[in-house]
């Protein structure tokens, strides 16, 4: 299997994931998750993206599916946004009810993240709800798993926006195939 550009890519899916992670980490980071699986768990993702974006599959979507690769990059684009948008925010129980709102996908998907580690490996593994926010494991699957939530829903986003643009070809620019 030959790779395409992965020095390239590694520093774009560096910056885009510890800029998309910001949100997240700082909720988590705040509530006392163990911040070396955190750590770790994000360096996986990176690799992840960074091994998936240097695929001869990935490079074919890039030049033969222009509007969906169009489409891969504002839904990123947005979370990026979202991610930026996050950093003058503190996450802790004494936080405004606003950042709930406005990072509320960042809330959603770490709780199904939890919910999911919870019921893999069981919250009393730990003895305690301290305990397991402090241990390795479970904050590392819950890491992964939220990140695997994340890549899903901008997958997601990113299939309403290519059909949203291909309706827009094909009623404004009369293009019927508008990959």
């Amino acid at each position: 299997m030959k790779l395409h550009n992965v020095g390239r890519n590694l520093v774009i899916w560096t910056v885009v994931t510890i800029i998309c992670a910001c949100p997240s980490f700082k909720m988590a980071f705040f509530e006392g998750f163990n911040v070396t699986a955190m750590i770790t768990g994000i360096a996986i993702i990176i690799a992840g993206y960074t091994f998936i974006s240097s695929t001869s599959f990935y490079q074919n979507i890039k030049s033969n599916k222009i509007y969906f690769y169009k489409a891969l990059r504002i839904s990123f684009g947005i979370r990026i946004l979202n991610g930026i948008a996050s950093l003058p925010f503190e996450f802790n129980s004494s936080s405004p009810n606003f950042t709930v709102c406005f990072f509320w996908i960042d809330y959603a998907a770490g709780l199904a993240a939890l919910m999911l580690t919870y019921l893999t490996m069981g919250k009393n593994t730990y003895g305690n709800n301290e305990a397991y926010k402090q241990a390795f494991l479970p904050t590392f699957i819950t890491t992964l798993s939220e990140a695997v939530i994340m890549s899903l829903f901008l997958l997601f986003v990113a299939f309403l926006i290519w059909g949203i643009i291909r309706i827009w070809l094909l009623i404004f620019k009369g293009k019927k195939n508008a990959g």
